[in-house]
């Protein structure tokens, strides 16, 4: 059990340096929204019309090494998803 929480900890910050990268740019991307960004460190590799096409690219520079492909997303969405206790509840309250 402590493998699986040693890999899943490290998992969860192999691309945190991208990931800050990629928030500390965004206001300086309207331009760019609705494509993806390919990111590998700290560096801005570019833009690309699909995932499919910055997947290639960093494939082709970075091989089998970690890098982020993300799509652009000035205002992020969020979805709201309720635990199961309050779905429940909800359900409960209106078929009394």
């Amino acid at each position: 059990m402590k493998q699986l929480e040693r890999v899943m900890s490290k998992a969860s910050t192999v691309l945190r340096t991208e990931l800050d990268t990629y928030k500390e740019h965004l206001d300086k991307w309207s331009d760019e929204n609705g494509k993806f960004a390919l990111i590998k460190g700290d560096e801005v590799v570019g833009f690309y019309p699909t995932s499919l096409a910055a997947l290639q690219e960093g494939y082709k520079r970075f091989k089998l090494d970690s890098f982020l492909v993300k799509r652009i997303s000035i205002v992020e969405q969020i979805h709201f998803v309720p635990s199961v206790k309050v779905v429940d509840a909800a359900f409960h309250s209106n078929n009394i």
